[in-house]
């Protein structure tokens, strides 16, 4: 995941066409349509190479990763 240029959050429309998928939280975006992606409090999303995806999550071994995190629900705008 990278964050969205300046350039990309200018033309929101262009770089919703270029790209997969979006995530942020919610307010970011308005007047656009959002999807809740979970409920729980904390979520692991990695992708198909990665070492997590074999079961061997623990504590230590997530602090050595790189991550991104959201605001909980109740601090979005």
């Amino acid at each position: 995941m990278v964050p969205p240029s300046d350039t990309a959050m200018q033309d929101v429309d262009a770089t919703q066409r270029a790209v997969d998928a979006l995530t942020m939280p919610r307010g970011i975006l308005a007047g656009f349509p959002a999807a809740d992606l979970w409920t729980d409090e904390y979520v692991l999303a990695v992708g198909g190479g990665s070492p997590l995806t074999a079961g061997n999550m623990s504590p230590a071994a997530l602090a050595e990763m790189s991550w991104v995190s959201s605001p909980r629900p109740s601090q979005w705008p």
